[in-house]
């Protein structure tokens, strides 16, 4: 059922949940949309090909920050681009090799306070005296 009214805005990528198996059939149907597997039950669609990092550049060119001056953080294949369009980035622990291997810095997993602790790396954040 309808939860909200649809605002018809352009749709530029969905989020398809289904397994590897899938893969073939519909991009036998639908040729010309792009598919990037990002987990095993998750595939990313979309009409063209954009990459964060791109985001990452234009964003910091609209508000006039230095690429320096910013901290990017990611886990999964689709963050290559971010990180490396950033001289600061972290890689969660739970993150995929491929981007491990890029990062500036690699945290603990997002689910055992892994943001919390590269901020405290970077001396963005206070220790917390409860830390050990």
């Amino acid at each position: 059922p309808l939860v909200n009214k649809p605002n018809y805005n352009e749709v530029v990528g969905i989020n398809f949940f289904a397994p590897s198996s899938y893969d073939v059939k519909y991009q036998s149907l639908f040729p010309s949309l792009l598919y990037r597997r990002y987990f095993t039950e998750a595939v990313d669609v979309m009409g063209e090909s954009h990459e964060k990092g791109d985001g990452v550049k234009a964003i910091l060119n609209y508000l006039g920050l230095k690429k320096e001056d910013v901290l990017g953080f990611g886990d999964d294949i689709q963050d290559i681009s971010m990180a490396e369009a950033l001289p600061h980035f972290v890689c969660m622990g739970q993150g995929k090799d491929e981007l491990k291997k890029i990062s500036e810095y690699v945290t603990s997993p997002v689910y055992e306070d892994g943001f919390y602790k590269a901020l405290v790396h970077y001396g963005l954040v206070k220790k917390l005296k409860i830390d050990n």
